[in-house]
């Protein structure tokens, strides 16, 4: 999946706060992320996807790689952002930014196999316009 680090283009939308909603390695990451990442991290309190599902009801956008996290914000109807690879799953199909899993999930694809670059410039830009609305 993705570094953290690798993320940073998102940090120049300045009126938006970051949730983290991972578990297990990824939460390591986190202490070492610059603080203008601007990064709540609530793991230590989920014990289990009810309270993660909680924490999604109360945010406005959940943006994240393919792991159970965009199933879940899918499954509750929340506006979800998946950055999916460019060999992506059947699940995703070949092509385009919806699904008929979930109608409130965005896609993001992976233009070129083993960089994240571009997509999550593509991310940023659109996190941007949608924070100004």
């Amino acid at each position: 999946s993705l570094h953290l680090n690798q993320l940073s283009p998102l940090r120049k939308v300045k009126s938006v706060t970051f949730y983290s909603l991972q578990k297990g390695y990824a939460v390591e990451q986190i202490k070492s992320s610059p603080p203008e990442f601007r990064l709540i991290d609530y793991s230590d309190e989920f014990a289990d996807f009810s309270q993660t599902a909680a924490l999604m009801m109360n945010l406005d956008l959940i943006v994240s790689t393919c792991t159970s996290v965009p199933h879940l914000a899918g499954a509750l109807g929340r506006p979800v952002w998946t950055m999916v690879p460019f060999n992506c799953d059947w699940r995703w199909r070949i092509s385009g930014e919806s699904t008929s899993w979930y109608p409130t999930m965005r896609l993001f694809r992976q233009e070129k196999f083993g960089t994240w670059d571009e997509t999550i410039e593509r991310v940023a830009d659109e996190l941007s316009r949608w924070a100004q609305r």
